[in-house]
């Protein structure tokens, strides 16, 4: 098995996504999704998307996280990040009126 198909998603001591970190924002996540596949666990070169600053970031060969700009996605991902971002991009701007509108 080459390193481009190692199993990040498992911590040391078996707990999925133990200790990551968003590189942009140092945001703790213990999970990650795959939309096309629930069950999919990421690897190596994976692109992850942070759900708290919308930062852009890859698993690196040891699970860590790897800051990435959008000049260095290629078209179909570029395209699909774009698209993730637009998406949280509306529904962070419905939390933020609804924070207003209905929390003190």
């Amino acid at each position: 098995m080459s390193a481009e198909d190692a199993d990040v998603n498992i911590g040391k001591d078996g707990d999925h996504m133990k200790n990551r970190k968003c590189p942009h924002c140092e945001y703790e996540f213990e999970a990650s999704t795959n939309f096309e596949d629930e069950k999919a666990k990421p690897k190596t070169g994976d692109i992850s998307f942070c759900i708290r600053c919308g930062g852009v970031s890859r698993f690196g060969e040891d699970g860590t996280m790897i800051p990435m700009k959008l000049d260095d996605l290629d078209r179909e991902n570029l395209i699909e990040i774009l698209k993730i971002r637009k998406s949280w991009l509306e529904t962070k701007d419905l939390n933020i009126g609804m924070r207003g509108r209905y929390c003190k």
